[in-house]
């Protein structure tokens, strides 16, 4: 049995969709190991990767920086992309959300806020 943690960062969160903080992810995969976590998930959010190229290339390069911390504690990562459910939330890039609210449709995170 692969035991194995989904990590949220506690700086930035994923509303702000910003990469993990790089030595915090690092402390992070190195306490996970000594409690026996076999592998962290890491969720990335598809409105993280649809904004312009500069945005992307500071996010992408912020994320190999984390990811290079998780590789110094010796801790396999796995990429959620894109993450769809993260904390029992739905998460959806603003292009794929209607401009109509429907109050019975499920909720979803876009753009820093709940919305039907």
């Amino acid at each position: 049995m692969l035991i194995s943690s989904t990590y949220i960062c506690p700086v930035r969160g994923l509303a702000s969709l910003e990469p993990p903080e790089p030595t915090r992810l690092g402390a992070a995969a190195k306490a996970a190991k000594g409690l026996g976590i076999q592998r962290l998930m890491l969720p990335v959010l598809e409105e993280a990767l649809v904004v312009p190229d500069r945005a992307l290339v500071r996010y992408l390069d912020g994320l190999i920086r984390a990811l290079d911390h998780v590789d110094e504690a010796g801790l396999p990562v796995r990429l959620i992309a894109p993450a769809q459910q993260v904390l029992g939330l739905y998460w959806m890039p603003s292009y794929l959300v209607g401009a109509q609210q429907d109050h019975e449709a499920d909720p979803v995170f876009v753009a820093g806020r709940l919305r039907r």
